[in-house]
């Protein structure tokens, strides 16, 4: 038993799992990855809320109320760290897709934005939008930290 802690260790602590990678909710729902071009129009595609953690992994509500794993909770002890999922923020994702080629993107709205009402009576699957600035970064984790009134802004094209 202790040789077989001793060799889990070094994985547990490097983050590493036996079980490999694995595909999440909001990863399936959306592949993309970086900011969205600024001046290049898109289309929505659909949406879907998720929760954000500190750490920057976006959550479903099925995945968030799941009971931690027992090697995440290890994970955790180990490090020090609680739940990470204890302080997830709600955010809406919107999927939109390029007009001009097969680029796929992402747009982030957390629930806490001053303008969460205006985008989410606004951005609906089809509506054709021109991005102004997507200023909430590459990565979850720098998303989370941004400030509420920060993200992305757009025109509504007719």
């Amino acid at each position: 038993m202790k040789r077989t802690v001793l060799l889990l260790l070094p994985l547990v602590l490097s983050g590493c799992t036996l079980l490999g990678t694995t595909t999440n909710d909001a990863s399936a729902f959306c592949t993309a990855a970086g900011q969205a071009r600024t001046g290049d129009i898109y289309h929505v595609t659909g949406n879907q809320d998720f929760w954000l953690t500190p750490s920057g992994q976006f959550l479903s509500d099925r995945e968030l109320s799941a009971p931690q794993s027992t090697l995440d909770s290890l994970q955790n002890t180990l490090q020090g760290q609680a739940d990470p999922r204890k302080n997830a923020v709600k955010v809406r994702i919107f999927r939109v897709a390029s007009r001009d080629d097969t680029r796929v993107n992402c747009l982030t709205v957390k629930y806490d934005a001053a303008d969460k009402a205006h985008k989410f009576a606004t951005l609906k699957t089809g509506q054709r939008i021109r991005v102004v600035a997507d200023n909430y970064g590459k990565s979850g984790s720098e998303t989370y930290l941004t400030r509420s009134s920060d993200g992305f802004s757009y025109q509504l094209i007719k």
